[in-house]
């Protein structure tokens, strides 16, 4: 398992009686604040902001796969196709942990 430098998942959005919604880590550490869920735009935000951890954690697991049952072989059927998946799931990984090729 990779260790990361973000609030470790998994994240929760929680909201207060005063209409202030956080997301909220593991360890109740606060992770992110203030996002307004009425504009359903910000409130999709902030499901996928709190779907992070998970996301990136099926990533790290898609990428072992390919990894681990990819021929090598540039001449077996198929090798075209997994390769461009590979390249975007690892672009993905490295975006979400500042890495590198990370936009």
């Amino acid at each position: 398992m990779t260790t990361h430098k973000h609030t470790p998942g998994p994240w929760r959005i929680t909201e207060t009686h005063h209409g202030q919604t956080f997301i909220y880590g593991a360890e109740n550490l606060p992770v992110l604040a203030d996002v307004n869920r009425r504009i359903p735009a910000h409130a999709a935000n902030a499901s996928l902001a709190a779907a992070a951890p998970e996301l990136l954690e099926a990533l790290e697991t898609v990428e072992r796969w390919f990894v681990q049952h990819s021929p090598s072989a540039p001449c077996i059927d198929g090798i075209e196709r997994i390769h461009p998946m590979l390249e975007m799931v690892r672009a993905a990984i490295a975006k979400a942990t500042g890495g590198e090729g990370a936009a």
